[in-house]
């Protein structure tokens, strides 16, 4: 089984990364959905034995990476974007199209510091909120586990 745990939009707040690394064992990867990535650096050197992948934000100014990302996980193939591209803070249409196109089973986003998860055509579309200034709740994240080629995800609160 695979663990990856995923965080979007911490704009400088890393404590709350921090201490969900320590308390959720056995992670094996960590997904940022971008804004601020200098916020995910250091806790990547802080966590030697956990990979991960990133993709920036609209906040993150003076990045040279991809604006997206596709990565293969326990057999999965996963599409990762900030969101801002695909103006998900006025549908998810786009994101979704996007990540059938690319043939992948889950298409990761940020953005609307609002978490969402839905599944539709085969296709997981999830954003795992803020996790430090969420509009209107409780900081959130993802985690993804996937066995045997399937994969179940779920948001949890903070």
């Amino acid at each position: 089984m695979k663990r990856i745990v995923l965080f979007s939009d911490s704009h400088g707040r890393t404590e709350n990364i921090k201490n969900i690394l320590r308390q959720i064992p056995g992670i094996d990867y960590v997904l940022f959905l971008g804004d601020c990535l200098r916020d995910i650096y250091p806790v990547e050197q802080m966590n030697p034995d956990i990979v991960f992948h990133y993709v920036p934000g609209n906040n993150d100014f003076s990045v040279s990476l991809p604006s997206e990302k596709t990565v293969e996980i326990g057999g999965v193939r996963i599409f990762m974007a900030h969101g801002h591209q695909y103006q998900v803070k006025m549908t998810c249409d786009r994101i979704f199209y996007r990540t059938g196109e690319l043939q992948c089973q889950i298409g990761l986003f940020g953005h609307t510091h609002r978490a969402v998860k839905v599944q539709d055509d085969g296709i997981l579309l999830m954003n795992p909120g803020s996790v430090s200034l969420p509009y209107g709740g409780n900081p959130s994240y993802g985690i993804i586990e996937i066995e045997n080629g399937s994969p179940s995800a779920d948001i949890l609160y903070i």
